[in-house]
C-alpha cells in the first residue's frame, strides 16, 4: 500500500464459494527491478567430419533455357542519338536572287566580269593590325580602355583619327592624350571612329581620289543612318547597333570593286561595253549581284551579305533580311539628306523602305539630326 491507499481485489467468503466484489479503488503497484544476468559464452564445437546438415545446400539447379529462334519479335531498343555540332553560322552561298539587269551590254559585262570575281580575281580587304585590334577589342563586352588605348597609340594614324573624333564633340579644351579621348567619347564612340577609320581601307578605288571619297561619304552617312534608325525606332527585329554600322559601311563594296576591276581590265572590256554605256551604268546595274558573289566567296555572314547584294531589294534578301532593310531604309535617309544621292527621296516616311519601320515626324526629324552630326564628326576624321 502506498499514501495510505486500499489496493488490490477484496473477497468476500460466504459459506465454501469465494464472490468477488469490484471495487473502485486505485491500486499502485510499486515497480519491481528485473535483473537479466547473461552467462559467459562458450565456443562452440566444430561439427563432426561426417556430418551434414538435414537442409538442402548449393545453389538449386534448373534446366537450361532454350535459345530464342531466328524470327523471335525482339523488342525495337532506341538508340541513344548522337551528339549534334554546335550550329554554325549561316554564310552566303548559293546564286544571286535579287533583280537581274539585262541587255545586251549589260550581259556583257556580266559575262566578262563574274567569271573574274568568281576565279578568285578580287582579295577581301585586310585591315591594318591596328584597326583589326582596335575593332576586336571595341566589340568585345569584356574590353577595357586601357588595353584598346595601348593598341591606338601604337599607331600614329589611328590616335590622331580618335583625337580628331574626340575633339569635335565641341569640348572647350581639346583632349591631348588617347585616354582621354577614350574617356570622352566611350567605348561606343571609339568603336564608331574605328569603324569608319576602316572604311578607308574597304572602300577604295586606287587611283580614283574623288570617287573614293564619294563612295567612303555615301558609306558613312549610310552607316550614320542605320546607327539612328536603331536607336530611335522602337520596332522589334532590328539588329544591333555593331551589325548597323557594319553592314552600313560595306554595303556599297561590289560598287568599289567593280569600279576597280573596270579600271584594271578596261582594255579587255567588250565592245558593247566600250561603246553603249558608261561604267557608272554597269556599276548601277550590277554592284549588287556582284557584291553578293564577292560575299559569298569571303565567306561571309548571310545577313550582312544579303545587305550587301539586295540592300536595293530587300523583299529578296535570304533569311531574316535584316540588315537589308535596314541598309535600304538608310540608304533613303542618306539620299533623303543630300549625301551622293542616288535616288531622289523627298519625304523619307512616305519611301517604300522606311514605311515598314512605322516611324513618326519626330522620329523621321530625330534620325535625320543624328545622321548630320555624326556626319560631322566623321567629317572631322577625313
Amino acid at each position: 500500500m502506498s499514501d495510505g491507499n486500499t489496493s488490490g481485489t477484496f473477497a468476500r467468503v460466504e459459506g465454501n464459494a469465494p464472490r468477488l466484489a469490484r471495487f473502485d479503488v486505485e491500486v499502485v503497484v510499486p515497480p519491481v527491478p528485473i535483473v537479466v544476468r547473461r552467462r559467459p559464452s562458450r565456443p562452440l564445437a566444430p561439427p563432426p567430419a561426417d556430418w551434414t546438415p538435414p537442409w538442402p545446400t548449393g545453389r538449386p539447379t534448373s534446366p537450361p533455357v532454350p535459345a530464342p529462334p531466328l524470327d523471335f519479335p525482339w523488342p525495337d531498343f532506341e538508340e541513344p542519338e548522337p551528339a549534334r555540332p554546335a550550329p554554325s553560322p549561316r554564310v552566303a552561298s548559293g546564286p544571286y536572287l535579287g533583280p537581274c539587269w539585262s541587255s545586251p551590254a549589260i550581259d556583257a559585262a556580266r559575262e566578262f566580269l563574274l567569271p573574274l570575281v568568281r576565279g578568285g580575281a578580287v582579295r577581301a580587304p585586310v585591315l591594318p593590325h591596328t584597326l583589326r585590334r582596335g575593332l576586336e577589342i571595341a566589340t568585345d563586352p569584356d574590353g577595357s580602355f586601357c588595353a584598346l588605348a595601348e593598341v591606338v597609340s601604337g599607331d600614329a594614324g589611328v590616335a590622331t583619327t580618335l583625337l580628331r573624333y574626340a575633339n569635335s564633340f565641341g569640348a572647350p579644351e581639346p583632349a591631348t592624350g588617347v585616354r582621354e579621348a577614350l574617356v570622352r567619347v566611350g567605348m561606343s564612340g571609339a568603336r564608331e571612329a574605328l569603324m569608319i577609320a576602316s572604311s578607308g581601307s574597304m572602300v577604295r578605288v586606287p587611283g580614283r581620289r574623288r570617287l573614293t571619297n564619294r563612295l567612303q561619304t555615301r558609306s558613312r552617312a549610310v552607316a550614320s543612318a542605320a546607327c539612328a534608325i536603331v536607336t530611335v525606332s522602337s520596332r522589334p527585329g532590328l539588329p544591333t547597333e555593331d551589325a548597323a554600322l557594319t553592314a552600313g559601311v560595306v554595303h556599297d563594296i561590289g560598287r568599289s570593286t567593280l569600279h576597280t576591276l573596270l579600271r584594271k581590265h578596261q582594255r579587255r572590256l567588250p565592245d558593247a561595253v566600250k561603246s553603249t554605256l558608261r561604267w557608272d551604268d554597269v556599276v548601277d546595274a550590277l554592284h549588287g549581284e556582284l557584291g553578293w558573289e564577292l560575299a559569298a566567296r569571303w565567306g561571309l555572314d548571310l545577313d550582312l551579305a544579303a545587305a550587301i547584294g539586295h540592300h536595293h531589294a530587300p523583299d529578296t534578301a535570304p533569311g531574316e533580311g535584316r540588315c537589308a532593310r535596314l541598309v535600304a531604309a538608310a540608304c533613303a535617309f542618306a539620299d533623303h539628306l543630300g549625301f551622293v544621292r542616288e535616288r531622289a527621296c523627298p519625304r523619307p516616311m512616305d519611301h517604300p523602305d522606311v514605311i515598314p519601320l512605322r516611324l513618326d515626324s519626330v522620329q523621321v526629324a530625330e534620325v535625320a539630326r543624328r545622321v548630320r552630326v555624326r556626319m560631322e564628326r566623321a567629317g572631322a576624321i577625313g
